[in-house]
């Protein structure tokens, strides 16, 4: 049988199999293969559960991308990588976590709208150009290499958290809105002018997805919130803004 050949040496394939119905005349077999991702990245030696390829959203609409700054996840030379930005009244912060040349790098990225063409004076930021045709404001930038996680954090022990905490099979909102509303039904839910971006990639498994809802305290106790709740503080320790 014909090996899967993963897309770089960082990542390997492993499949589970099942055999079944030997015939007469011919044989064949059923194979149920569940795909988990086997990542290895200098310390980082995780199995990544199979997750649904699905998205909310394009991938296009990232103001990084839009600018030039980032290319689609789908196009991006590492493996492995996860996206993660907040987004607020026109300004922004996220990080991309990805492995590089065997180990995983976090590079923090914040951007704002700025109404004249320059920056302001002391100002880290950089004027990266304009949106479009939008002439009437500017983009600017400000990045951030190589942070790590929190002192006492390792690598390894961040995306075990990650994967812990369900982040590559997280429901997506609606999904999340039906699993609050099944247990609560007369719960509130509303949904702020803020969004919360992730796209992940594993491999040629490619997700996205986009949150802004708010739920009553009546909610925190379901898993799958609690599991969100987590994956958005593990992920923010890289930001500013926390």
């Amino acid at each position: 049988m014909k090996k899967n050949i993963p897309d770089t040496n960082l990542i390997s394939f492993k499949r589970s199999k099942t055999l079944g119905l030997f015939f007469m005349f011919f044989s064949s077999f059923i194979l149920n293969a569940t795909a988990q991702i086997h990542l290895q990245c200098g310390e980082v030696n995780q199995l990544i559960p199979d997750f649904k390829i699905d998205s909310s959203g394009s991938f296009s609409d990232l103001l990084l991308v839009k600018m030039n700054i980032l290319k689609p996840i789908e196009y991006s030379p590492s493996a492995f990588e996860i996206r993660f930005f907040k987004k607020q009244f026109g300004s922004g912060a996220g990080v991309v976590i990805s492995c590089t040349n065997n180990k995983l790098v976090a590079t923090c990225y914040e951007t704002a709208f700025y109404a004249d063409h320059g920056v302001p004076e002391g100002s880290a930021f950089k004027n990266i150009g304009h949106l479009g045709k939008d002439t009437n404001s500017s983009v600017l930038m400000n990045l951030i290499p190589y942070r790590k996680p929190r002192p006492g954090q390792s690598w390894n022990a961040l995306i075990k958290s990650l994967i812990n905490n369900h982040l590559f099979n997280l429901p997506q909102e609606s999904e999340l809105d039906k699993i609050v509303l099944r247990r609560f039904p007369k719960t509130k839910i509303s949904y702020s002018e803020g969004l919360v971006e992730i796209e992940l990639k594993a491999g040629k498994r490619i997700r996205r997805m986009t949150y802004s809802n708010n739920y009553e305290a009546s909610a925190s106790g379901i898993q799958q919130i609690k599991n969100q709740h987590n994956i958005f503080i593990e992920l923010s320790q890289f930001l500013n803004d926390k």
